[in-house]
């Protein structure tokens, strides 16, 4: 099943103890639902596994890690296993339970022998998705519109209003998802963005952090509020979230190839990174174009490939500096890096994500059904099966995807990646200092809200 050393309570408590539950189920926890946190920590020589963080026991009161709070700050994350409490874990993405050595380890790939993934997406979507009418959250982009077509195409009866929100420079995808939805026979609702009140949002990060007894990593927490409270039909929402991360859809699918090309190495290695940096402190004029050339410069520069995937999440005023803290999450993207290839190493990461930050979304209001097809465990596990060149080819990425709506809408998508949109709260909480219009640098005062309220909740 694995080599000695590659399961997770070993690797980060040295040796084996004895397990208990403080909630049941938690050791029947799949894989890939990244739904459900399976929180654990070593008291009194047994680990303790349990679904909230306050139920597991402590000698004192829960605190908070100062390492934690650092990397934090930085990149707007906490990656499982890490959490931002002082010795307590989460299970990460990957990791299934084994009564035989009583301890959680990576699952093996699937044997794939069908290279279709977008007939088994529609099968998950006629089988588990069955609405006479439902909101889409429409972006324009490639994953929103595969969503609205296979919706289309096997429930023909179905209504489906796409919601579009209008923020950021999407003038192109505005103008592809009209036509897209007129060609599918969905009604889209463009909503304008707005700037909110500076203590309205405080206060909605503020409650946020109280619900979820958690930082706030997701910055689009409030801007997605001002989108459900325009969603009045009904309360089935899907959402194409996942899709990027599974499919290859990231910049740091394309990260990983150019880190390992060898001229790539052979420049690091002369160290002509650090004297390209070193250029930077004498540009004035700083643009979001020059923001993804200095980070790819500092990724590039790593000593490792796990390394790179970290530095790469640091906001541009920050440095990568490697910790206790950062070096388990070095050796789990190592345990996936041994086991799958480098496309699905990226992917794995970015499911850790992905359960700490983007699902924060669908906590905002428990009074809808969101429909995540993307994120489904089957499908989720078929896709980081898939060889690579079936997903990432080149600089060409998501290929079943793009194909696939290309011979719908010939020439419509790329594989290049955009934002769909800017938080609406960063108008109103963002550092006016940002000189390279860097997102993790527009939204550190909600990071600091929400620490914030959290030591007071513990405290």
């Amino acid at each position: 099943m694995n080599k000695e050393g590659n399961y997770l309570f070993k690797k980060i408590f040295g040796e084996s103890y004895p397990i208990e539950e403080i909630t049941k189920g938690c050791l029947e926890k799949d894989a890939f639902d990244l739904n459900r946190k399976i929180y654990f920590n070593l008291y009194r020589k047994k680990v303790y596994l349990a679904s909230s963080y306050d139920l597991l026991p402590t000698e004192r009161k829960v605190e908070l890690c100062t390492e934690a709070i650092d990397f934090y700050e930085s990149t707007g994350l906490i990656i499982p296993p890490n959490t931002i409490f002082k010795n307590i874990y989460l299970v990460p993405a990957g990791f299934k339970y084994s009564y035989k050595v009583n301890d959680f380890y990576l699952v093996d790939k699937l044997k794939v022998n069908k290279f279709n993934t977008i007939e088994m997406l529609e099968q998950i979507i006629i089988s588990k998705y069955n609405f006479n009418k439902a909101n889409l959250l429409m972006s324009g982009g490639a994953d929103s519109t595969l969503l609205l077509l296979l919706l289309h195409k096997n429930q023909p009866s179905i209504k489906v209003n796409s919601i579009i929100f209008k923020s950021g420079k999407i003038d192109k995808d505005l103008i592809r998802a009209r036509r897209i939805c007129k060609d599918l026979n969905s009604c889209l609702i463009e909503l304008d963005s707005k700037k909110s009140k500076e203590e309205e949002v405080k206060n909605f990060l503020i409650k946020q952090t109280e619900k979820l007894k958690e930082p706030i990593y997701e910055p689009l927490l409030f801007t997605y509020r001002e989108i459900l409270k325009n969603t009045k039909e009904c309360n089935i929402i899907f959402d194409g979230q996942g899709a990027d991360s599974i499919l290859g859809g990231l910049g740091h699918h394309h990260l990983v190839s150019i880190y390992k090309n060898k001229f790539v190495r052979f420049f690091s290695s002369l160290g002509l990174f650090n004297f390209l940096l070193f250029g930077f402190k004498f540009i004035k004029v700083k643009n979001r174009f020059l923001y993804r050339i200095f980070k790819l410069i500092i990724s590039l520069k790593e000593n490792s490939l796990e390394e790179c995937l970290i530095s790469s999440l640091y906001s541009s005023n920050k440095k990568f500096i490697k910790n206790n803290f950062l070096k388990l999450n070095i050796e789990i993207i190592k345990m996936y890096s041994n086991k799958y290839d480098d496309i699905a190493t990226v992917s794995l990461l970015f499911l850790c994500i992905i359960s700490a930050r983007e699902l924060q979304k669908y906590r905002v209001d428990d009074n809808f059904i969101y429909c995540l097809p993307f994120l489904e465990k089957e499908f989720i596990h078929y896709c980081l099966s898939l060889p690579k060149e079936y997903k990432v080819k080149g600089k060409k990425r998501k290929i079943q995807i793009i194909d696939y709506l290309n011979a719908y809408f010939p020439n419509s998508f790329s594989s290049s990646q955009q934002l769909p949109f800017e938080p609406n709260s960063s108008h109103v909480l963002y550092s006016k200092n940002d000189i390279f219009q860097d997102p993790l640098v527009k939204s550190k005062n909600i990071r600091a809200i929400s620490i914030a309220k959290l030591e007071s909740i513990l405290n």
